[in-house]
């Protein structure tokens, strides 16, 4: 329990651990000559939370007590810890929002939220493992979903498409493109056409050079026969005999081939036709196709192949894709099924508890009702929308909780569900900031043994000015403000015995409390009075 004087300061402990779910720093908050502020919270009994595959995730080092802290620089950066390791403001948002709740006036427009109501129905018939489990399935379903809208859109540009890429096609097919080294045969075979008559001459000079009437071979057949002439009393002739013998049948063929090469260089006009326009039909094509060569045409060819065969394909592909939302869709259909069969299980339960709970707190005939309907399509809960209903009078008929509640029902009616939930949630630390606005007396003093009751499941804080509220727990701190000539000190202590009695019989009757007050005050602490 907290409580102090207005301006004392109270509010710098929800500032502070705002700090530490990632809110906005501002450097105003760090005090004068000082270069920065640091807050620091130390968190124990937390194994139920399962919070550790979270630190993995962060990598962060899990350890006991789980330690955030949050440093404000003077030039405006901050910078944050889990544990010691650095984290962005959105990791220590996430892990903070786990670790504590805190709960003001502001908090209490929460209840006339959708998605609150629903995580409320969602936390106490316990469907995390479900709902994860059919969120996780809806991914998949919207990834299917999205596939299958991409692929049609592109189905559909290709058949746009389908017409212009057969006509390039076939007017590749058409030109039997089957041999990558067939252009640079033609371009040798177009160069000799172009320069056959110097080739001929050229052809039948070498062949008279070698085997004409004075050519190399009648010159080999001389030298041959001086040879023999001194073979019989020279035995060394023998063989150059032989090896000239040989170099002049080697020549001799040459000459032969040479000859039958120039006959061949008679080219028919009709050859020379056929490579010129296969010539031109490659070059043409790779101009016209912005090609370099003749293997760019091959592969643009076997690409515009594997085009076409895509949106033969592609009907198939959008059909088994199809299949799989169709699957995908029966197994989310069950799933949401299950979630909307748990939550109406749990609407008897939440009514009755509701209904009677909030009966103690001065709102005898109220009427509470759960309404959950069915959706046509699928969110990220579910295909159910939850409303809560409530009527504060025996004979109104329950309606959104938006359209009917006070700001003092709504403080009560959020104060009962806070306490239904810590009886069915793992949260730590609760933290409210005077949700007890409005209330007094006797009402005040039951919202102060049910927050009291709630500190069995979890840590609760409760800032005050209520003397009956503030009665209710064992362990009460004072927040108090020093006024000095250069500074001002905002503290927080713990209250003994007697400094409680005198802190809440000054929330009786004022600073100097009577006699009265002060029995009052211990009365309300449940202190034996003289």
């Amino acid at each position: 329990m907290i409580t102090g004087e207005t301006g004392s300061g109270k509010s710098i402990i929800l500032g502070a651990i705002g700090l530490l779910q990632g809110k906005r720093a501002d450097s105003k908050t760090i005090k004068q000559g000082a270069e920065k502020c640091v807050v620091e919270a130390y968190f124990n009994n937390i194994d139920s939370l399962n919070i550790t595959p979270l630190l993995q995730e962060f990598d962060i080092e899990d350890s006991t007590p789980l330690i955030l802290r949050r440093e404000i620089m003077r030039n405006g950066k901050s910078r944050a810890f889990v544990n010691d390791t650095p984290v962005n403001l959105q990791q220590i948002k996430v892990i903070a929002d786990k670790l504590i709740d805190i709960h003001s006036q502001h908090e209490t427009l929460q209840l006339q939220e959708k998605q609150f109501q629903l995580h409320m129905v969602d936390t106490i018939a316990k469907l995390q493992d479900t709902l994860q489990t059919y969120q996780e399935n809806l991914k998949q379903y919207r990834t299917l979903q999205k596939q299958l809208t991409e692929s049609i859109e592109a189905s559909n540009r290709a058949k746009a498409e389908q017409d212009f890429i057969q006509y390039q096609w076939q007017q590749l097919a058409n030109a039997h493109l089957n041999d990558t080294e067939e252009q640079t045969t033609l371009e040798q075979q177009q160069n000799t056409m172009q320069h056959s008559e110097d080739v001929k001459s050229a052809l039948t000079a070498a062949y008279t050079t070698l085997d004409g009437s004075n050519g190399v071979c009648s010159l080999l057949r001389n030298v041959a026969s001086e040879l023999k002439h001194i073979a019989s009393f020279w035995p060394n002739a023998e063989q150059y005999l032989n090896r000239i013998e040989e170099g002049r049948i080697e020549f001799k063929d040459i000459a032969a081939d040479l000859t039958s090469a120039a006959e061949n260089m008679d080219f028919d006009s009709r050859e020379k036709e056929r490579v010129e326009e296969r010539l031109n039909e490659l070059y043409a094509l790779q101009h016209k196709f912005n090609c370099n060569n003749l293997q760019e045409l091959m592969q643009l060819q076997t690409s515009l192949q594997d085009k076409l065969n895509d949106i033969d394909n592609n009907s198939e592909r959008i059909k088994a894709i199809e299949q799989a939302i169709n699957k995908q869709h029966k197994v989310l259909c069950d799933l949401a099924s299950q979630l909307s069969s748990k939550r109406k299980l749990q609407c008897d339960f939440i009514e009755q508890e509701i209904t009677t709970r909030i009966s103690k707190l001065g709102i005898l005939h109220a009427q509470f009702k759960v309404d959950i309907k069915p959706l046509d399509d699928f969110t990220d809960n579910g295909r159910d929308e939850v409303s809560f209903l409530f009527s504060a009078n025996q004979h109104h008929t329950p309606v959104e909780i938006s359209n009917t509640a006070s700001g003092g029902e709504l403080s009560r009616l959020m104060l009962v569900i806070k306490s239904i939930l810590a009886e069915h949630s793992h949260l730590p630390t609760v933290i409210f900031d005077e949700i007890d606005t409005g209330i007094s007396g006797e009402v005040a003093a039951k919202m102060g043994v049910m927050m009291t009751q709630m500190s069995n499941h979890m840590q609760v804080m409760t800032i005050t000015h209520l003397p009956q509220v503030a009665s209710q727990p064992a362990f009460h701190l004072k927040v108090t403000k020093t006024i000095r000539t250069d500074d001002t000190i905002t503290t927080i202590s713990p209250l003994s015995k007697e400094a409680r009695i005198t802190e809440i019989a000054q929330m009786l009757s004022g600073e100097s409390p009577s006699e009265a007050a002060i029995e009052n005050a211990m009365e309300l602490l449940g202190y034996t009075t003289k």
